[in-house]
């Protein structure tokens, strides 16, 4: 079946040491490297490109069949490579911290990840680490749980272009959105963006926090007046049905 199937499905980890501790040391870190690299070349599907990292984290560079699992194949290469390393060592040297990140590129974009990856500790030393490549779901969970005991004040900020702020959520941010929205709480819904210096005019949270309850209770006379918040001056004023039903029983 895999020979009538075309894919072209590059994939970039990475993940941390426990509590981001620096033991991936020069000896271990070389063991780790050989492990995961061998373990790749070795499993079905797996086409490994590079490996890198510092003394708390591994980068690598592979691209897979479509058959492949990713969460399998992270389980495995993450719980195989620290078992091996500690028994090599003959005690607890490595432990892996829970989660990790995972991005998708093109054929393009390959030759710059791989160097990206070949010089891990360079770009780290020098402050150019890539945000994208760079960030794990452990950072994502950590955040969300920071937003769901109320304290926003570990969100990354938006990363910087020429010096300059972007209005940009973080993954933190929305994350705790979706979860305050499944709830039936829209009143933490981020403002909206600015465009050209203007607000853009929007319902407040509470205004449609209030329409939604009004709507799952089957009262749709509260909308109309709400809904005149974006119209303009020239627009025709919105009937209430209310009034409207009762000139009908007249």
């Amino acid at each position: 079946m895999a020979g009538h199937v075309y894919s072209e499905i590059f994939l970039h980890f990475n993940w941390h040491t426990l509590g981001d501790a620096p033991l991936l040391v020069p000896a271990t870190e070389l063991f780790v490297h050989n492990y995961i690299r061998n373990r790749c070349r070795q499993t079905k599907g797996i086409f490994f490109h590079e490996i890198g990292g510092t003394e708390t984290h591994v980068h690598l560079v592979i691209r897979i069949e479509p058959f492949v699992l990713i969460s399998d194949l992270l389980g495995e290469l993450k719980g195989g490579s620290s078992f091996e390393t500690n028994k090599h060592a003959g005690r607890k040297v490595l432990d892996w911290q829970r989660g990790y990140g995972v991005v998708s590129f093109g054929r393009r974009q390959l030759p710059w990840v791989t160097e990206y990856v070949r010089n891990q500790k360079q770009h780290h030393t020098k402050g150019t680490p890539s945000n994208r490549l760079e960030a794990t779901g452990d950072e994502l969970e950590s955040q969300a749980e920071a937003c769901s005991a109320g304290n926003l004040s570990t969100l990354d900020p938006p990363p910087k272009a020429g010096g300059k702020q972007q209005p940009q959520a973080s993954p933190g941010r929305m994350e705790s959105q979706a979860e305050a929205c499944s709830a039936g709480n829209l009143s933490t819904l981020a403002p909206p963006a600015k465009a050209g210096g203007k607000q853009q005019p929007q319902a407040s949270p509470g205004r449609m926090e209030s329409q939604a309850e009004a709507c799952s209770g089957g009262n749709l006379s509260t909308l109309p007046h709400q809904l005149k918040l974006g119209a303009s001056k020239d627009t025709a004023p919105v009937a209430d049905p209310r009034s409207q039903s009762a000139e009908g029983g007249e």
